[in-house]
């Protein structure tokens, strides 16, 4: 299993409930960024470049059918 989700286990592991509470309220404004999974699946066939956050990839067959 990769250090992420190993971090992530033992985090969601060991924290009380309190501090999942506090740990979302503190990152809840970061879930209104980027598109919608929806968006991104209905355009698969016709997008050639896609932003997420600072990362630019760009891709003229992108397929993620798979």
């Amino acid at each position: 299993m990769g250090l992420l989700a190993e971090y992530t286990r033992k985090y969601l592991d060991t924290a009380t409930t309190e501090q999942l509470q506090q740990d979302w309220e503190e990152l809840k404004h970061l879930n209104d960024a980027g598109p919608e999974i929806n968006d991104i699946l209905s355009c698969q066939h016709s997008c050639t470049n896609v932003q997420v956050c600072d990362v630019q990839v760009c891709n003229s067959s992108i397929d993620i059918s798979q």
